[in-house]
């Protein structure tokens, strides 16, 4: 059986604590938004008012989280690195 000589497992665990990881920032592609469904007036009157209040202010937050997410992914690829 052949020893490592302590020198080299002194320099091999020298050399292991040196190293850097390197992260590089990729553009990322903006999806097409969706095409929606609209929806008239007349169809939302048999709605209670706590009902009609709920969708509205739940599609408020999927246009605000949607835009958010764009700007996160502009904010990418304006640091990105061709």
């Amino acid at each position: 059986m052949t020893l490592i000589p302590r020198s080299s497992v002194l320099a091999l665990v020298v050399l292991a604590g040196c190293t850097t990881t390197v992260y590089r920032t990729v553009p990322l592609p903006i999806p097409a938004r969706p095409v929606l469904t609209p929806v008239t007036a007349s169809a939302l009157q048999c709605l209670a008012p706590e009902t009609y209040a709920t969708i509205v202010n739940r599609e408020r937050g999927y246009k605000t989280w949607g835009l958010e997410l764009e700007a996160v992914i502009k904010a990418n690829n304006a640091k990105a690195k061709p």
